[in-house]
C-alpha cells in the first residue's frame, strides 16, 4: 500500500483529488451499510440510550475498521485508475493546482471532446 500511496503522491493534485474522493465516498457508503448490517443481526435499529446497543455497535465498528484496512489497496487503486479522468476534466477545467509541482503521473488520458457544432 506505501508503494501505491507514493504514486498517487506522483500524480500530484489530480491524484490527491481523486484518492479524497475515494476514501469521501467509502466512507460515506460504509455508514449506511453498517447500520443495515447492525439491523440485520439485531432486528432492531441502533438505540445510543441503550448502553447494550451502543456496545454492540462499538464492536462491530471497531471489526469494520479492520476489515476496512485490507481494501486500502483496493481504494487507493481506484484513486490511480481515475487520476487521468480527475486531470482533464477537473484539475485542468478548473485550473486547480496552478502551476508548479505538480508532475509525474505520465500523460493525460484524455479522449475526445465533443466538439462539434
Amino acid at each position: 500500500a506505501a508503494a501505491l500511496l507514493r504514486q498517487v503522491k506522483a500524480a500530484g493534485v489530480a491524484g490527491s483529488i481523486s484518492y479524497a474522493f475515494w476514501e469521501v465516498a467509502f466512507w460515506a457508503a460504509s455508514v449506511p451499510v453498517c447500520l443495515v448490517a447492525y439491523h440485520q443481526a439485531t432486528g432492531q435499529w441502533p438505540d445510543l440510550s441503550d448502553n447494550e446497543d451502543k456496545a454492540y455497535l462499538g464492536a462491530e465498528a471497531f471489526a469494520f475498521v479492520n476489515l476496512a484496512r485490507f481494501v486500502v489497496p483496493v481504494r487507493i487503486s481506484l484513486a490511480l485508475a481515475t487520476t487521468p479522468w480527475v486531470q482533464a476534466n477537473v484539475v485542468d477545467r478548473f485550473g486547480i493546482g496552478g502551476g508548479g509541482g505538480g508532475g509525474g503521473g505520465g500523460g493525460g488520458g484524455g479522449g475526445g471532446g465533443g466538439g462539434g457544432g
